[in-house]
């Protein structure tokens, strides 16, 4: 019902959880994740506070992240999820988790501006503590997280660990990154093939032995499956449809056939859109735990120039209008 939606969408509003901010790259991207993974993957790179800068045998640097053993089992303990079962974890659940993402090695997928697919390991490694985890995170997937001022995606985390599926994260993300930005704010198309690499599927999933696409089980599984609990967080009305093209069949007849899904929506409550507007005059705010064992809160410039590399002399950020900086 629209109006229990409306409701629920303005409780949410309410919500008091962190933001998880992300450039629209990976939002758009894919992971091989599972949805555990995904929780605990997406919750360090909202919650985590960076305790300081490694170096590597490779002359490279990664983020050491800490985060609280008793904040993360309390944020996967205690929220509700959209079937209103709490899910209750202990440390040994936490080891696992972090676990599956090493041992499977967990990746996030996305497509940088020159359109090469770059693949990146979430963790490189993970110590869990007594009363902490330490994560130590690539400096350059870190960038695709924190400090960002321009081309970003950004939601609680709550949203995400409130999903069961994990082919309702990457699809809510594809909407999120896309609310409220021209041309089309309100919906987007993508290839069979695409679809499947946004859900983490290989082009062999769903196909039947005789080498036939599944597409009934396809959409029921996946698609509907995602729109289902999408539509229950009460942000926006989601729906898809075939998107179909005429082609030519072997005896030269004109056929329609589906090649690909558009996505609609259209918002119930008051939306998160996504950003085109500079971030970082609120980083040192936002990210204030960074100082570490100092307890010297960093500037807005030494976060971007201890953390991420970028060049504290220049301060305008309204200079950088994509993701490309990152990689200079």
């Amino acid at each position: 019902m629209p109006c229990d939606a409306q409701k629920r969408g303005e409780e949410q509003a309410e919500d008091d959880s962190e933001l998880l901010t992300m450039t629209n790259a990976v939002a758009r991207g894919a992971s091989n994740l599972t949805k555990r993974e995904m929780d605990a993957f997406y919750y360090v790179m909202a919650y985590g506070r960076v305790a300081h800068i490694a170096d590597v045998s490779s002359g490279g640097k990664i983020m050491v992240v800490k985060i609280q053993i008793k904040d993360y089992l309390k944020a996967m303990s205690e929220k509700n999820n959209l079937k209103g079962v709490k899910t209750k974890i202990n440390k040994s659940d936490i080891v696992k988790d972090m676990r599956d993402i090493l041992k499977d090695q967990g990746t996030i997928t996305y497509r940088m501006d020159d359109g090469t697919i770059a693949i990146a390991l979430c963790f490189l490694k993970v110590l869990v503590r007594k009363e902490e985890i330490e994560i130590w995170v690539d400096r350059d997937v870190a960038a695709l997280f924190w400090g960002l001022t321009a081309n970003f995606t950004q939601t609680q985390i709550d949203r995400i660990i409130q999903m069961r599926s994990r082919f309702a994260v990457p699809l809510y993300l594809n909407v999120m990154s896309r609310a409220g930005r021209p041309p089309h704010a309100d919906q987007f198309v993508v290839s069979t093939m695409d679809a499947k690499a946004m859900f983490g599927l290989t082009k062999d999933d769903y196909m039947r032995k005789d080498k036939t696409f599944n597409r009934n089980g396809f959409e029921k599984k996946t698609i509907e499956t995602a729109i289902a609990e999408i539509n229950k967080l009460g942000e926006v009305e989601l729906r898809y449809e075939k998107d179909k093209h005429m082609f030519q069949n072997e005896k030269g007849e004109n056929v329609m056939r589906v090649t690909g899904y558009r996505f609609l929506w259209k918002p119930v409550a008051k939306m998160v859109p996504s950003e085109e507007k500079p971030m970082a005059d609120v980083i040192a705010d936002k990210r204030g735990e960074m100082a570490g064992p100092t307890g010297v809160k960093p500037t807005q410039e030494e976060i971007r120039k201890e953390f991420l590399g970028d060049d504290a002399n220049d301060t305008d950020p309204n200079a950088y209008d994509n993701e490309e900086y990152f990689d200079k």
